[in-house]
């Protein structure tokens, strides 16, 4: 048993099909989008796509927006889940790379996972033979018939990497205090999905 965790696709931005207003880079994007280039340059990866693969038996690749390119050479190497982590400001790129999965990968069964699964099944079908609107970890290990396994979960090493001037000026790592919020707050997913 093989699986694919990934993102959605780059390039991103309105110069390729998104709306002006998603920003995908908090910095460069959002909060100091008026300095141009001499905004710092980070990107946000999907960190519960490397938690997930982290705690599962079965081989597991990430892949943190991919070119399209990038895609389909790991599609090629066949994998029996690929599941992708999307918001609903992309829905568009995941539906790209559910193309992608199943002309590369047409034995490959996609699990949709992420904020976007806030859409309702009917939405979503068409695009995912699983929908994951829970804890990933905890999912993956039922779909791939894995014994469950006792918090707290194996943390796996992730580093982001700020750039200025497209050169790695520091690097931070990430540490999960805990899965999941105790706020339950009304705008969120997580509430949503929980009745909070």
């Amino acid at each position: 048993m093989k699986i694919l965790l990934t993102s959605v696709c780059r390039p991103l931005g309105p110069e390729y099909g998104d709306a002006p207003s998603v920003g995908y880079e908090l910095l460069y994007r959002q909060v100091l989008r008026a300095q141009g280039i001499f905004s710092p340059r980070t990107v946000n990866i999907h960190f519960g796509l490397e938690y997930i693969a982290e705690n599962l038996d079965a081989p597991t690749v990430v892949l943190q927006y991919p070119s399209k390119s990038e895609l389909i050479r790991e599609l090629k190497k066949g994998y029996d889940y690929v599941g992708i982590s999307f918001i609903m400001a992309v829905m568009h790129k995941m539906k790209e790379a559910v193309a992608l999965i199943r002309k590369y990968a047409p034995n490959s069964k996609i699990v949709l996972g992420g904020y976007g699964t806030v859409l309702k099944d009917d939405v979503l079908k068409p695009y995912g033979d699983y929908i994951c609107r829970e804890e990933g970890v905890a999912f993956f290990r039922r779909l791939l018939k894995e014994p469950e396994i006792p918090m707290p979960y194996k943390h796996p090493l992730i580093v982001s990497w700020l750039k200025v001037f497209g050169w790695k000026v520091s690097g931070t790592g990430k540490i999960f205090a805990g899965l999941g919020c105790p706020n339950g707050c009304d705008f969120c997913c997580t509430s949503h999905f929980f009745s909070r």
